[in-house]
């Protein structure tokens, strides 16, 4: 064990991860700034590395840095669920999230395994949430029931930068959407070369999305009424990507929820013009964002985050 970094800096640096900041950092423990910054420079002489940049005004983590709070958050993980589990305080313990169906499905599922490989003891159940896309003021808006034991956790889109009120909300990725179709559209008499040519096919988008065709046109500053374009509306955007794939129009998708479609032909990106602006959040209450188990959740969940926005 004499090859082990100092285990009372691992918190101290942690924390300073998560907030790119000594003062912050140190707030959350409840030690000053100063023995902050000697834990982090005893850790980073003890690893022979720099584990943060140090500006004039900020600080930001180095790769090395970032590889090592990946490490070390799944250890800290471990040994706090295994600790509970010989105290017999989260036996068998679920995290309930609420996820609309194409992130589930595309997203979380093909992941799954690596999340069993840590060895949480976590078990994840998921709750198809597909209609509701809710702002974040969660606290004005009763459907997202983090308090009142319908879900633990969310997946939720909203704009970047946005406020979450009553809870704690941590970017996954980015909600940056192409217009894709089926190849058998493309070998139509209708050909697809730039942004107006689509207004001679079928637009596809979800209910609740309605009117993001529009936004996408307004933002290539080409101006159209509602009543020009051909959309046709799905309930979820899981039923968008099946219309799209099917041939039934062209829409507007993230390659990281349909990247399947994209590598074996299903669907094809049309135009290399994204509209985005928006994030996927993972969201808890600010009571439980520190539980072991949503801990081990979140951070699983933003380092393969990471691995799909490298």
């Amino acid at each position: 064990m004499k090859d082990l970094p100092p285990l009372n800096a691992l918190r101290p640096f942690i924390a300073v991860a998560a907030h790119g900041s000594f003062a912050a950092g140190a707030a959350e423990l409840g030690l000053t700034e100063g023995a902050v910054r000697h834990h982090v420079g005893r850790l980073e002489k003890d690893l022979g590395c720099l584990l943060f940049d140090r500006g004039s005004n900020r600080i930001s983590i180095t790769p090395e840095g970032e590889a090592f709070a990946r490490a070390v958050r799944e250890g800290l993980n471990i040994l706090e669920l295994a600790s509970a589990r010989f105290a017999g305080e989260k036996e068998g313990k679920e995290v309930r999230i609420a996820a609309p169906e194409l992130v589930v499905k595309e997203w979380l599922l093909p992941r799954e395994a690596s999340f069993n490989i840590r060895g949480s003891g976590v078990s994840l159940v998921y709750i198809m949430d597909n209609t509701r896309n809710l702002p974040p003021q969660h606290s004005q808006n009763p459907d997202l029931d983090l308090d009142g034991g319908e879900f633990d956790a969310a997946i939720r889109l909203a704009a970047k930068g946005a406020e979450w009120q009553g809870c704690d909300a941590t970017p996954l990725f980015d909600e940056r959407v192409y217009p894709m179709a089926s190849r058998r559209l493309l070998d139509g008499r209708q050909p697809i070369n730039g942004p107006s040519d689509l207004l001679r096919h079928v637009l596809v988008e979800s209910h609740y999305r309605s009117g993001e065709w529009q936004k996408w046109f307004a933002a290539l500053g080409i101006p159209v009424e509602p009543e020009t374009l051909h959309v046709e509306r799905q309930v979820t955007q899981d039923l968008v990507r099946a219309s799209s794939v099917a041939g039934g129009g062209v829409a507007l998708l993230n390659p990281i929820l349909v990247k399947p479609y994209l590598d074996n032909g299903a669907l094809v990106r049309l135009l290399d013009i994204p509209f985005d602006g928006r994030v996927w959040y993972f969201v808890t209450s600010r009571e439980r964002r520190s539980a072991p188990e949503i801990r081990a959740v979140r951070d699983w969940m933003t380092d393969e985050s990471r691995v799909v926005s490298a």
